[in-house]
């Protein structure tokens, strides 16, 4: 007779974000099981009034073996939850510690912290409201290392791109994030076989990215986070993109993206909020200025998530096609602009008039603070871009060169 082997005790990990919170304003608790089964059940539980646990909601783990649920608290002060999982066939009951909401005021963190001088002039965009535009933040990464104080390198463990094999989020010690020859590098890798994550060894895959972002939303580090705005990014899109140009067209019914070259990367400037004010994804908003398939080739594909789904701009528009017609460098750096007012979502490529993308807008979810991400991918399965593992003698997939990021206001 084979003993059956004793189920292990889970791991909870709990963290909430933003915390501290705004009155009335949404923080995400993101719960990990490990180990986890896919469906099962998680609750969240309340400490009221510092004496008994009463449910507050339950749900069930995801994919990537997670669980996440809205919290919003409408008077000041400081709340208890802790997570609880039963037994299964995978792990015995379990509860997590207690994590200690903070409900505040103001909980937003001390806004561009100092002065800087953009490399260069104002910007020839009106500035809404009237007025001269104020430089907020720039970064021309002529150093040797990343700016640490402003630049976080994301290190959560595994990317949500692409669907069928998802990659590590690599960093510096991997060599998927580095700052030489004046640009900031965030290199899509592969391995030969499966390798742990840097922060979070329980995970591992073949594929590495690289993420940078530009906000601490728990009040111990500035953030750069902003309410509108207008930003720059100018950047070299990975070889894998091809010397050819994308063309615009008119998107297919079913999310087949145009083929110009080889399939594999995705990459990605975009702006996420600070806060999850009106609900999970995509109901507080993200905006996509510069989004690239590396089926598209060079074509920019611009999406604003919002309450009403997504607008996906780049696509139908000869603005966003990055080519000598349009004053585009093919295989070379090209400037990524995006003007964000109460009103309106506006993208151009480089000095071409001809907007890439323009969406009207009107209050939430994009009237409140965002803050910048810089990330290199692989493309996904969904939109048939999935990137063949074939690292043979040259690990490295492709690289986003980025030569400066400026933010004004």
């Amino acid at each position: 007779m084979v003993a059956q082997a004793t189920p292990s005790a889970p791991t909870l990990t709990v963290v909430a974000a933003p915390n501290p919170v705004g009155q009335n304003d949404t923080s995400t608790f993101t719960v990990t099981v490990d180990p986890g089964l896919v469906g099962e059940t998680v609750q969240l539980e309340h400490k009221a009034l510092g004496l008994l646990w009463s449910l507050v909601d339950s749900t069930t783990l995801d994919g990537d073996l997670q669980a996440r649920f809205a919290v919003r608290q409408g008077l000041l002060g400081n709340y208890q939850y802790r997570v609880k999982v039963a037994a299964n066939a995978n792990h015995t009951a379990g509860t997590s510690a207690v994590t200690t909401l903070n409900v505040v005021v103001d909980p937003t963190p001390v806004a561009v912290p100092g002065v800087y001088g953009c490399a260069s002039a104002t910007p020839a965009v009106a500035r809404p409201g009237g007025g001269s535009w104020q430089c907020t933040f720039s970064d021309e990464f002529s150093g040797t290392a990343l700016d640490t104080t402003y630049w976080h390198v994301a290190k959560q463990g595994l990317m949500t791109q692409p669907k069928v094999e998802k990659a590590c989020f690599g960093d510096e010690s991997t060599g998927n994030v580095k700052v030489d020859g004046g640009s900031l590098h965030l290199t899509a890798s592969v391995k030969a076989t499966a390798t742990a994550c840097p922060a979070n060894p329980t995970k591992s895959s073949r594929k590495f990215g690289a993420t940078v972002w530009h906000n601490v939303p728990d009040g111990t580090q500035p953030t750069l986070q902003q309410t509108y705005g207008y930003y720059e990014v100018r950047a070299k899109l990975p070889s894998l993109h091809g010397s050819t140009e994308g063309r615009a067209v008119t998107p297919p019914a079913t999310p087949t993206y145009p083929t110009d070259t080889a399939k594999g990367l995705q990459e990605t400037f975009y702006l996420w909020p600070t806060t999850d004010r009106y609900g999970f994804w995509p109901l507080s908003g993200e905006m996509d200025f510069a989004e690239f398939y590396s089926a598209a080739g060079n074509l920019n594909a611009p999406a604003m998530h919002q309450l009403s789904g997504t607008t996906t701009g780049g696509w139908k528009s000869p603005g966003c096609n990055i080519d000598p017609t349009t004053g585009g460098a093919v295989g070379g750096f090209n400037t990524y602009k995006f003007l964000w007012s109460s009103s309106r979502l506006t993208t151009w490529v480089n000095d071409n008039p001809t907007p890439c993308s323009d969406v009207a807008i009107s209050g939430g979810p994009f009237n409140k603070g965002f803050y910048l991400i810089l990330m290199q991918a692989f493309g996904n399965a969904e939109t048939l871009n999935e990137y063949t593992l074939t690292p043979g003698d040259t690990p490295d997939v492709g690289t986003t060169e980025i030569d400066y990021v400026r933010v004004w206001q």
